[in-house]
């Protein structure tokens, strides 16, 4: 079996926001929505070849803290670019940084607090 991509859908508790975040602080594009009229609850958001989806919480759910075990990892084209773009407009999680298995990168926490790592590889 082969897979062609992955597209994560997270669950927020603030779709709006959501989107505003990714669009106006990250610079995705809005993608979908869905449903067409009336409040959203689905969104799709992409930027080159990567899509995230974003569904709005169960209200039953919504007092839980939002929890992802993991960080979600992006490779931009051009990484000190992107660092001096959002160094100043997100939350960091840790600067710029070379590490020992041939990365640079940082991490930022999003809106909802899912933890994003943007990576590197150091050319040789």
């Amino acid at each position: 079996m082969r897979l062609s991509h992955i597209s994560p859908m997270l669950e927020v508790n603030d779709l709006e926001e959501t989107v505003a975040f990714y669009t106006d602080i990250l610079g995705w594009e809005l993608t979908g929505t869905w449903p067409d009229t009336g409040s959203m609850t689905w969104a799709e958001l992409t930027a080159g070849s990567v899509r995230f989806m974003f569904v709005t919480r169960d209200p039953e759910t919504a007092d839980q803290p939002l929890a992802l075990t993991g960080q979600i990892y992006l490779y931009p084209d051009n990484i000190d670019q992107l660092w001096e773009t959002l160094k100043t407009k997100a939350a960091i999680a840790w600067e710029l940084q070379a590490t020992d298995y041939g990365m640079r990168e940082f991490a930022i926490r999003d809106c909802n607090g899912y933890l994003l790592t943007f990576g590197q590889e150091v050319e040789a």
